[in-house]
């Protein structure tokens, strides 16, 4: 009796093993872009974490893909030799969506294109799974490099006005490694 609830045990705990395996090897193959709504609504737009979420969607990425059906969009894109519908475009969404570009297994059923230019862009790399800060060479991607050049692209002047607070959280952890 004693060897089949040690072999019980066991098995089931191979079975454990063997399912977190199968689900790290299918969550690390590359980064899944989860959406706006899975982290930024909820957790993000806390006083602890600074209200990053408002702070977005009171921004211009906020309202990038929905700016792709307006007539300065049209002028742009005749200016540009693009045709179409420009919410559409892969040469438009490269720079007016998360994650443009890629093949559906790099997003999850929580994504969405229309919520435009989310924290992700800025936060996350299609290779890293950790968050990271955004560099001047990030932006000018597309604020510099785009179909549509943004003139005078001030990289400190304009990073503060997309900038959030450092979440409360965060600082007390940061204090506690000095």
């Amino acid at each position: 009796m004693k060897n089949i609830f040690v072999s019980t045990i066991l098995l089931i705990i191979f079975f454990i093993v063997v399912d977190i395996n199968i689900v790290l090897a299918q969550n690390t193959t590359h980064y899944r872009y989860r959406g706006l709504e899975v982290c930024a609504s909820t957790c993000h737009n806390t006083d602890s974490m600074g209200h990053q979420y408002t702070k977005w969607k009171n921004s211009a990425h906020s309202r990038s893909f929905n700016v792709l059906a307006t007539g300065t969009a049209k002028r742009y894109a005749k200016n540009a030799n693009v045709t179409g519908n420009l919410q559409e475009s892969a040469i438009c969404l490269k720079c007016h969506i998360t994650g443009a570009g890629l093949d559906t297994s790099y997003y999850l059923p929580t994504y969405r294109k229309e919520d435009g230019v989310t924290c992700e862009a800025c936060h996350k790399v299609i290779t890293m799974t950790k968050t990271i800060k955004p560099h001047e060479s990030d932006c000018l991607v597309c604020h510099n490099n785009s179909v549509h050049k943004v003139n005078d692209f001030n990289y400190k002047e304009r990073f503060q006005t997309i900038v959030h607070p450092l979440p409360v959280a965060m600082k007390e952890k940061l204090m506690k490694k000095k």
